[in-house]
């Protein structure tokens, strides 16, 4: 689960942020004095708030004695206080390094409220700790996606495109993890979208095996009728098994990563070598000489290697700029 309660782990340093004046009246609020100016100037929707027509950037009196007051709920306070003392200028006190639960929550409310150069100086530093470095390639955990969102949040190529081919490749669909509060949904949706699509295609290849090799007179390698029989009884024998050991193989294919999909492929039996069946004169079937002196290596295997090779390359391909809005904030004008 991510973000399944509001109370931020322990972090290394920084620790001024977990002493708080609570409103006595209400523990669960707290207040924090800041200024309108810089606030207005660091986000585009603290201006809104503060300068449209809304009920924050109006005062029953003066605004000496009763400041404007803006409201909120449901952030982490001592991440929300790292996002404030950034847009003030506050940076002395503000810890360098920060676990990633934390570094997620304060990415959550620089996106809320569109603060992003406020905090991209600190960004890059807290993104270089290595208590955000990168797991195992093939383990998809809760952290990865959390590097995934603080990736996209702060615009890290690097880190994003690691994450997001992590995901790519291992994900298992859509419901492996309860999101919660990480709204990175959009983002998981696209590579789900991917994966979904590179598992299909090699399904589909495997069912365009199944057709060749009942349809076709001989093998590629030496053109044996009994070698192209035997990889349809064990690739057929596989589908029924696959049926009835595993999730369903159907779109989204849930329960299943490309990963899996290219395990289960290489976990097919392979076939004993065949020797051409020879005639009287010593010629085989194909009428070559020599042909028993040859032995048959067809495999399932062999007949997927091309797709499953160029289903493995676009899976490492995918760059954060097929997800719509990477790098918007990049072309933003001054």
């Amino acid at each position: 689960m991510v973000f399944d309660n509001f109370d931020t782990p322990t972090f290394v340093d920084g620790e001024e942020y977990a002493d708080w004046v609570f409103a006595e009246e209400t523990p669960e609020v707290v207040r924090i004095r800041v200024s309108s100016k810089h606030l207005t100037f660091a986000s585009k929707i603290f201006s809104t708030m503060l300068q449209g027509p809304w009920a924050e950037a109006t005062t029953s009196f003066s605004s000496q004695r009763n400041p404007r007051r803006v409201s909120t709920s449901a952030w982490d306070a001592k991440a929300f206080a790292i996002v404030l003392d950034a847009i003030h200028g506050r940076v002395q006190k503000i810890p360098r390094r920060i676990n990633l639960v934390l570094l997620a929550r304060i990415a959550t409310i620089v996106d809320y409220y569109q603060c992003y150069e406020s905090l991209e100086l600190l960004s890059d530093v807290w993104l270089s700790d290595e208590s955000v470095a990168e797991e195992d390639f093939d383990s998809y955990t809760v952290n990865s996606l959390l590097r995934l969102y603080v990736a996209w949040v702060f615009e890290d190529e690097v880190i994003f495109s690691a994450e997001a081919h992590r995901a790519l490749r291992n994900s298992r669909g859509l419901s492996e993890f309860q999101l919660n509060d990480l709204p990175v949904g959009g983002v998981l949706d696209v590579l789900n979208d991917k994966r979904t699509e590179l598992i299909g295609r090699l399904l589909e290849g495997l069912n365009d095996l199944r057709e060749s090799l009942h349809t076709e007179d001989g093998c590629p390698g030496l053109g044996l009728s009994d070698c192209s029989s035997t990889l349809l009884g064990m690739l057929m024998r596989e589908g029924v098994r696959w049926q009835k050991d595993y999730q369903p193989l159907t779109t989204p294919y849930c329960g299943h990563s490309v990963v899996t999909m290219m395990g289960l492929i290489e976990e097919i039996p392979r076939p004993k070598q065949f020797h051409p069946r020879y005639n009287n004169s010593g010629r085989g079937r194909s009428g070559e000489a020599n042909a028993y002196h040859r032995q048959c290596s067809c495999t399932i295997q062999g007949r997927m290697q091309a797709l499953v090779e160029q289903v493995n390359n676009d899976s490492l391909r995918f760059h954060p700029s097929q997800i719509q809005g990477w790098g918007l904030r990049q072309k933003e004008p001054d």
